[in-house]
């Protein structure tokens, strides 16, 4: 049989077995994971116990408020909590620590001015107003009102548990009050719709609580026509070449009719079927 020649470097050394190699193999293994889970200074088995590698997190760690190391970006991260849901707000990316550190001084000093109680990483005395301006700008976007998903009218801003109710009409928008309640907030908005003097379609499509006398009735003929219109109602208008009414329900066209109200009424049976105003009080079934 041939036998290959071993060379003196991978000789095995005289008097240790195979099971005593790889015994000795992993109690080095587990002296290294060890030393790396005690003093951090080790990359070897960490990785697997934490999810992070032991030198990095060690390096990369940071004294300062609100700053953080980001391992994707490589890159240091300011953020602060969120006032009310306590949820952390990212400031960004920054390429330096004392960047990410001042701008965090510089939200919270934003967000608090001369109420804030928790200390800062650098004294509050040494930004200038232009710094924490600056920041309050970068800032506005995540604390911008965010329109309520279900009303007209309503807002909530990050920061605060309230509800603002805020109208827009003919480019000009109307300050109402702050609430508790959502719902108490919607209401107090369609309360000044029907305090503008709008015409009667355009509250009709707007108001998110609809009452008897928000409809059209008998007397319909009464109601101005809105500016650049034809009709009066939703969904409605004069079709020049026939001398008739059609009404329209999105790029569906429902027909043409002789009365306006007819073209109201057949709007309204098809945006009831997709749950959207109409013209006319529906029916109770």
């Amino acid at each position: 049989m041939w036998r290959g020649k071993v060379s003196q470097g991978n000789r095995r050394p005289a008097g240790l077995t195979t099971a005593a190699l790889l015994g000795a193999s992993l109690a080095a293994g587990a002296l290294c994971t060890r030393e790396a889970f005690v003093l951090g200074r080790v990359g070897c088995g960490l990785s697997r116990l934490t999810g992070r590698a032991g030198p990095r997190y060690a390096l990369h760690s940071s004294s300062y408020r609100g700053v953080s190391w980001h391992d994707a970006k490589q890159q240091w991260q300011a953020h602060i909590a969120d006032p009310v849901t306590k949820e952390p707000v990212s400031l960004g990316l920054f390429p330096t620590e004392r960047e990410a550190a001042k701008a965090y001084d510089c939200s919270m000093l934003a967000l608090k001015g001369s109420s804030l109680s928790e200390p800062t990483n650098f004294p509050a005395e040494s930004y200038q107003p232009e710094d924490i301006a600056t920041q309050s700008k970068s800032m506005r976007d995540y604390y911008r009102p965010r329109p309520s998903s279900r009303f007209y009218g309503v807002y909530q801003t990050r920061g605060s548990d309230k509800w603002k109710a805020e109208i827009e009409m003919n480019g000009e928008k109307q300050f109402i009050n702050f609430f508790d309640d959502e719902v108490e907030a919607a209401k107090a908005a369609d309360n000044a719709v029907r305090g503008t003097g709008a015409d009667k379609a355009t509250q009709l499509e707007i108001l998110n609580f609809r009452e008897d006398s928000d409809y059209f009735d008998d007397d319909w003929e009464e109601e101005r026509v809105p500016r650049g219109a034809s009709s009066r109602f939703l969904g409605v208008s004069y079709h020049q070449p026939s001398g008739r009414f059609l009404a329209k329900i999105g790029r569906r066209n429902l027909g043409l009719f002789d009365e306006e109200d007819e073209a109201a009424r057949a709007f309204d049976e098809a945006a009831l079927a997709k749950g959207r105003a109409t013209n006319f009080k529906p029916s109770e079934k």
